[in-house]
C-alpha cells in the first residue's frame, strides 16, 4: 500500500470519510431543507405551516388605552369600545355614570348596564353555561353585525378584568404528515398593559361574562 499502510487501515479510513461526507451530506440537506420550507411559509424544523385567517372585520384604526395604576379597566375598555364608534366620552363622565371610581371586573353586569341605558347602547349578556362553540359565534356574529364585544374575565375568584375584544382569528396549522389543527385566537384591548395582545380562547370563554353592545 501506498504510505506504508495495510489493506485494513485502508478501508477504515475510507469507512471514517464516509461518515464524514455522510454527515455533511445530511447536514446539508437538512438545511436547504429547511431554508426550502421557511421560503414555503412552513416551519423550519418541522416543516409545518400555520395559517391565520380573521373571522371578523377591523374595527377601525382606534389606539390601545392605558389605565395606568388605576384599577379602571371596566371604564377604560368602555371608553375604547365607543372610540370605534367614533364617540369620544371621558372616563370621569363615564364613572359618574357607574356610580364608582374603581372597578373589581365581577360586578361587571351592574355597570355595563349603566353604561348602556346612559350612553344608548342595548347591551346582551351572553349566558355562560353555552357550549363554547356557541360562546365563539355569539361573539364573531356580534361583531360581524356591527357590533361589539367587552370580556370580563375571571382572573381569580373574586378578582376580574375587562377587556374589549378587537379581532378573532382560526389559526390552523398544517403539519408536514398528519391532520390540521385549529384553535382560536382572540386579539383584545388590554389597558392594563395599554396595547392589543392575542390571547388563546380559554383566557375568553372562562369569564364571568361576555357582553355584547350594539350602539342604538
Amino acid at each position: 500500500m501506498l504510505g506504508g499502510g495495510n489493506i485494513g487501515q485502508a478501508f477504515a479510513q475510507g469507512g471514517l470519510n464516509g461518515l464524514i461526507q455522510g454527515g455533511i451530506g445530511a447536514g446539508i440537506g437538512g438545511l436547504v431543507g429547511g431554508i426550502a420550507a421557511v421560503a414555503d411559509g412552513r416551519d423550519f424544523f418541522t416543516a409545518s405551516k400555520t395559517i391565520n385567517k380573521p373571522l371578523t372585520g377591523s374595527l377601525g384604526d382606534c389606539s390601545a388605552l392605558f389605565q395606568g395604576k388605576t384599577q379602571n379597566c371596566g371604564p377604560y375598555s368602555l371608553k375604547y369600545m365607543a372610540s370605534t364608534y367614533g364617540e369620544d366620552i371621558s372616563i370621569p363622565d363615564i364613572q359618574s355614570v357607574l356610580g364608582m371610581s374603581d372597578y373589581s371586573g365581577a360586578n361587571a353586569h351592574g355597570l355595563y348596564m349603566n353604561f348602556g341605558n346612559a350612553f344608548d347602547y342595548q347591551i346582551n349578556p351572553d349566558n355562560m353555561a353555552l357550549l363554547p362553540a356557541v360562546l365563539r359565534d355569539n361573539i364573531i356574529g356580534t361583531m360581524n353585525d356591527g357590533g361589539r364585544v367587552l370580556v370580563a374575565q375571571k382572573l381569580f375568584s373574586n378578582m376580574g378584568h375587562s377587556v374589549a375584544i378587537e379581532r378573532v382569528i382560526a389559526s390552523t396549522t398544517y403539519p408536514f404528515v398528519g391532520i390540521p389543527r385549529t384553535e382560536y385566537l382572540y386579539r383584545i384591548m388590554d389597558s392594563a398593559l395599554g396595547r392589543f395582545i392575542t390571547v388563546p380562547e380559554s383566557k375568553i370563554l372562562n369569564a364571568y361574562g361576555i357582553y355584547h353592545f350594539f350602539k342604538r
